[in-house]
Parts: structure tokens; C-alpha cells; sequence
């Protein structure tokens, strides 16, 4: 939670062009006002980063396994035979898991940025989530009504 409420402080830091201490406390007041919003929004963005980087990881893994095995490279692109392709395919396992985290690490923040701008529509009374995010809400939180714009 605490890195959520640093990403809102500086969200609100870029939109209302206050300081970064004010912007720290309404944040944290908003998010303790808040909690289950902002926990389904860090629950969902870290599901999407999670997903991310297995898919990522597995199927170069896969692929790097396939490659180095079964297919016979050329020369400018391996001068010898590999006779054991462990060490390689972890390696292409470590670096699909940096490009993964990195690749996804925008689909996190978006999903907590999401659910930020929507406690705070829920502060200042309105409500303009579209369908699938209020259904979202309303299947992740507890049945506190964020419809009614009563947060």
C-alpha cells in the first residue's frame, strides 16, 4: 500500500502542481478513506505484472530451449556446437523476466493510477467509472455503495 500511495502522491504532484508533502497527505487520507479501492487496484495490478512476466519468461524459455536443442544454427550466428543448453536457456530466462517486469510495469501503474482516479470521483461526489469498472468494484470490494457517489 505504501508504494501506492507514493505513485498517487505523485499523480496528484503532475495534476495539481502541489508540492510533494501536501501531496503525500491527501493521498494517505484519501487511500485510508478508501481501502478496498486502492487494494483492488494494487491486487489487480499486480495480477497483470504477475501474468506478464511468467508468459514472458516461459514462453522464451520455451523458445530458447526449442531453438538451441532441436535447431541447427548457423555459423555467424554460433561457431560451435552447444553441447549442454542449460546455461544459455537460463540466461534467456533471466533476461525475458527484466523485459517482462519491464514490459508490464506500465499495466501496474495504470491499474493503480485507475483506481486512484476513482476514489477521488468518489470523494468529490461523482461518478463517471464506466460499466466494467464499476463492475469491477463491485465484484473486488466490499458492498459499500461507490454507485451512489457515498464513499
Amino acid at each position: 500500500p505504501a508504494v501506492a500511495v507514493v505513485d498517487a502522491a505523485l499523480v496528484k504532484c503532475a495534476l495539481s502542481g502541489t508540492g510533494l508533502g501536501a501531496s503525500m497527505r491527501e493521498s494517505v487520507d484519501l487511500a485510508l478513506r478508501n481501502r478496498e479501492p486502492m487494494r483492488a487496484g494494487l491486487r489487480a495490478g499486480t495480477t497483470i505484472c504477475m501474468v506478464g512476466r511468467l508468459l514472458t519468461t516461459g514462453l522464451v524459455t520455451v523458445a530458447a530451449w526449442v531453438v538451441l536443442t532441436y535447431i541447427r544454427l548457423p555459423y555467424p550466428l554460433l561457431l560451435d556446437p552447444i553441447s549442454d543448453p542449460i546455461a544459455p536457456t537460463v540466461t534467456c530466462a533471466i533476461l525475458a523476466l527484466i523485459v517482462g517486469d519491464t514490459l508490464f510495469l506500465p499495466f501496474t501503474i495504470a491499474a493503480q493510477a485507475m483506481m486512484y482516479c476513482f476514489a477521488v470521483d468518489m470523494e468529490m461526489g461523482y461518478y463517471r467509472a464506466n460499466p466494467e469498472l464499476q463492475s469491477f468494484v463491485e465484484k473486488t470490494c466490499p458492498p459499500k455503495s461507490y454507485a451512489s457517489g457515498s464513499a
